[in-house]
């Protein structure tokens, strides 16, 4: 459930995410303007990872999108990943 509520307050308005009740990730879609695959490298060198969501669709689409693990995160990890991912998405986003 933490992973949950800090997307509600770290993620910019325009992103999107599944609303998991069990399992280990969460997806998330952001706008088409992103690219996650470029996301994921700037994202690395932020000390946060993430699994772009292209290699997940068969159609080689979904560019757009990722996956967040959140099985093997303690609160205070997940907290600080996704403040420092959602600045980083908020920042890529006002380039656009």
């Amino acid at each position: 459930r933490h992973m949950l509520a800090a997307l509600d307050e770290h993620m910019p308005q325009a992103v999107t995410w599944t609303r998991h009740t069990g399992g280990f990730f969460t997806w998330l879609t952001v706008p088409d303007t992103l690219d996650t695959v470029a996301l994921a490298q700037r994202a690395r060198d932020g000390g946060v990872a993430f699994v772009p969501g292209r290699p997940f669709h068969p159609q080689h689409d979904g560019l757009n999108t990722l996956r967040l693990a959140f099985s093997l995160a303690d609160d205070d990890s997940i907290e600080e990943g996704v403040s420092r991912l959602g600045k980083m998405m908020t920042a890529a986003l006002e380039k656009r």
